[in-house]
């Protein structure tokens, strides 16, 4: 048996003589899931490919285990799921960094502002534009709601779509079941791209429904982005043609924001002069990495 799990502390050997099953970290993650049975794994490493691949393999544990009471540790680096991504061949940690706020509040620039200074951002909003892209998830679409769904171009019909998941929460919740596993697996794809690039200093996850979801529980840091609903009504009016009563209804089907923010590590007020709000990212950024590495971030 190449991967192989010992009853007494959970002690796993990242090792295999199949070169293949060697960077296999989606079965080395579920034999891990299904033979370990809670407490300490210690996972051990003798080279660099060992190395990458339990890096590899701690992503798709994190994502999986939703435990926060096991450890998984290896010789080199030992977190707490769901706290980061260690990455073992660089002896570093690369914190996952949760952004929150109300509609029209300005996630995605504060986000950005966040990828100015070395993180990576990634999107749900690009990765559902992605999965729309699916053909089978055209056809699911197609075959739950009728051709009207599509566009004349065959297209995913947004509007029709919002319209429908937001009058029927049975319908929410079944679009939700389809594509938020496409969206996971796409943002450990990502992540595991990354682990390696020193460049990059830290994840940003950009993602509307972060508590909603429970993806909060698997970041390091939460920065709740603030904005006065008069704010957040004015640009929403300007860039999607949406009323208060539009605003209202969609913020009512969500966590309440005074949740958030209170749930939130930081905040960013984002309704001042851009370099203001920059300022504030990389103080909070500085905080973050320095909780997180131990030694100060980018000043």
């Amino acid at each position: 048996m190449p991967w192989a799990a010992g009853s007494s502390r959970n002690r796993c050997r990242c090792s295999s003589s199949n070169p293949r099953e060697r960077t296999n970290a989606r079965a080395v993650s579920s034999a891990l899931t299904s033979r370990a049975g809670g407490g300490v794994v210690l996972l051990t490493a003798h080279d660099y490919a060992e190395k990458k691949l339990i890096a590899q393999v701690k992503i798709l544990l994190m994502s999986r285990a939703r435990n926060a009471g096991r450890f998984w540790q290896d010789a080199h680096v030992t977190t707490t799921v769901p706290l980061g991504y260690s990455c073992p061949a660089l002896g570093g940690h690369k914190p996952i960094i949760g952004i929150a706020g109300g509609i029209g509040s300005g996630k995605s620039f504060v986000a950005g502002l966040f990828g100015e200074l070395g993180c990576l951002v990634i999107s749900s909003d690009d990765q559902i534009r992605d999965a729309y892209r699916d053909p089978q998830v055209l056809t699911t679409l197609q075959q739950w709601w009728g051709d009207d769904v599509l566009t004349a171009a065959g297209e995913v019909n947004k509007r029709m779509v919002a319209q429908r998941i937001f009058a029927n929460p049975a319908d929410r919740d079944r679009l939700e079941r389809l594509l938020h596993p496409m969206v996971n697996e796409a943002r450990e794809r990502v992540m595991a791209s990354a682990l390696d690039d020193p460049a990059v200093v830290a994840f940003v996850w950009d993602t509307p429904l972060l508590f909603e979801t429970g993806l909060n529980a698997k970041c390091d840091a939460v920065v709740f982005v603030e904005a006065p609903q008069t704010v957040r009504l004015a640009r929403v009016q300007g860039s999607r043609g949406w009323d208060a009563a539009e605003l209202a209804r969609r913020e009512n089907s969500q966590m309440p924001l005074d949740t958030k923010r209170k749930l939130s590590q930081y905040v960013v007020e984002n309704t001042a002069d851009a370099d203001v709000v920059r300022g504030q990212v990389r103080a909070v950024l500085s905080r973050i990495l320095e909780r997180s590495v131990g030694k100060p971030g980018p000043v």
